[in-house]
């Protein structure tokens, strides 16, 4: 179970607005780094099958393996937490923390 404070709601589990998000003509392939920044980039390209999926957390643009996790993030930090899509960088930094 998670338990989180008003801080969290208000930074590390809030939600982006879609205005934020990397627009998808930048983003021909996913963006995941395997190891972190400066890693080894994911080789999916995205096409008609392939679809792109925007991580609700950071706006980054990945493929399906790299978005399977959802959370509870918070449009507004009073509001309601809605389960939402979130890259494995994200879901990692959200949940594996001290």
């Amino acid at each position: 179970m998670l338990h989180l404070t008003s801080a969290d709601r208000k930074t590390r589990f809030h939600m982006i607005p879609r205005a934020h998000w990397v627009p998808d003509q930048l983003a021909p392939q996913c963006q995941f780094e395997r190891g972190g920044e400066g890693g080894r980039q994911c080789s999916t390209q995205f096409s008609f099958f392939q679809r792109r999926h925007h991580c609700r957390r950071c706006g980054m643009v990945v493929c399906q393996r790299h978005s399977g996790n959802r959370l509870p993030l918070f449009p507004k930090p009073n509001s309601l937490p809605k389960w939402s899509r979130v890259c494995d960088r994200c879901f990692r930094g959200l949940i594996m923390t001290d």
